[in-house]
């Protein structure tokens, strides 16, 4: 009876053949007799593929799109054929390689086929687009590989929304794709990923080792929670128009800690500032120029139009203002915070685009 069924190649691609394969499992290598293509890397390379992460589905009416749900929708390890109970070890070790090179297969023709796609764009500055395409922690060496050095040259930004990307696979692909000389991306969308608060210190790292500015980094609909939250902005001074963190959790204490950040450093501008100011009256002294004095000074500060997208995440009154004190523009629609402080925050940013 199990035999007769429709069954689904990997659990991606259904193929519903007649006659089945070993383990029960649809054989992937077999035309069957429905008039579907065989599942192999050949129809893969000429177009017509079904593919190893569950977005699209071969079938009898061509490539369909399935699961676009507005985040990314992973599947779970027990669908796999490689974890079926009934499967042999010796099966269950060929099973794993033909998964990855599906896996693989379905890679490069998705970052093909975009920047095919990104090609035909009339701007100057381009952004690839890779929103909603299943990529993991595992697929970080290929789009590395892919797209740096040339790549990162004529890319404006670079788009990985709705993935399931972690946050070492995230800091990855900032450190090697737009941290590398060279790189014209200054644009960053890593928005409904799986990035976590355990991880968060990677993105920090790598955002402060970021050698260039960056306009806008897009980290919202995460679950980098308070600390997580925290760690990013300590990050982000480098960031000149928008760090969104909006929908990650942060709460009114990740809020505060964020304060607290903000805060410590615009103390540490001040002492900066007037070791500058020693250190220039010393340099006529010695001799030197006092802009050599203040260098440091500069490329530490924040930029002043810098925006914290704060929106959705349960931040009370109390730890708004305090976010307000410190002298940032910040979104604070969505949160629970009284009328007083939705105004001072609106105004704000109200003065912030004059």
């Amino acid at each position: 009876e199990i035999m007769k069924r429709p069954l689904s190649c990997f659990g991606y691609g259904l193929i519903n053949p007649p006659r089945t394969g070993c383990c029960g499992l649809g054989h992937p290598r077999e035309a069957p007799e429905s008039g579907l293509q065989p599942f192999t890397s050949g129809i893969m390379r000429t177009g017509k593929w079904a593919t190893a992460c569950g977005m699209l589905q071969l079938n009898a009416e061509g490539l369909r799109r399935i699961g676009a749900d507005g985040r990314g929708a992973a599947f779970a390890a027990e669908s796999l054929p490689s974890s079926g109970q009934l499967t042999s070890e010796e099966d269950r070790a060929r099973i794993r390689a033909i998964e990855a090179e599906i896996r693989t297969d379905y890679g490069h023709a998705v970052l093909q086929s975009s920047l095919r796609e990104m090609q035909t764009q009339q701007k100057k500055h381009k952004r690839l687009c890779l929103d909603f395409k299943q990529f993991d922690c595992r697929d970080t060496p290929l789009l590395v590989a892919t797209l740096a050095p040339v790549w990162t040259r004529r890319l404006r930004a670079l788009g990985m929304r709705g993935n399931l990307l972690k946050c070492s696979g995230a800091s990855r692909l900032i450190r090697e794709l737009v941290s590398q000389p060279g790189s014209s991306i200054v644009d960053l969308d890593f928005r409904d990923n799986l990035l976590e608060e355990a991880g968060a210190c990677q993105l920090r790292e790598a955002l402060e080792g970021v050698e260039r500015r960056l306009k806008r980094i897009w980290l919202g609909g995460n679950s980098l929670g308070a600390s997580g939250a925290a760690q990013v902005v300590a990050g982000s001074r480098k960031v000149e128009v928008l760090v969104d963190l909006s929908e990650n959790g942060v709460g009114s204490v990740g809020a505060q800690l964020i304060a607290d950040i903000l805060a410590k450093e615009v103390r540490e501008s001040f002492t900066s500032v007037s070791s500058a100011s020693s250190a220039g009256e010393a340099s006529e002294v010695i001799g030197r120029r006092p802009s050599q004095a203040s260098e440091g000074v500069v490329e530490r500060k924040r930029s002043n139009s810098q925006k914290l997208d704060l929106r959705h995440n349960g931040i009370g009154s109390d730890a708004a203002a305090a976010l307000l004190d410190s002298r940032v523009v910040v979104d604070l629609a969505g949160n629970p915070v009284n009328q007083t402080v939705f105004a001072a925050a609106t105004m704000r940013q109200a003065a912030a685009m004059v």
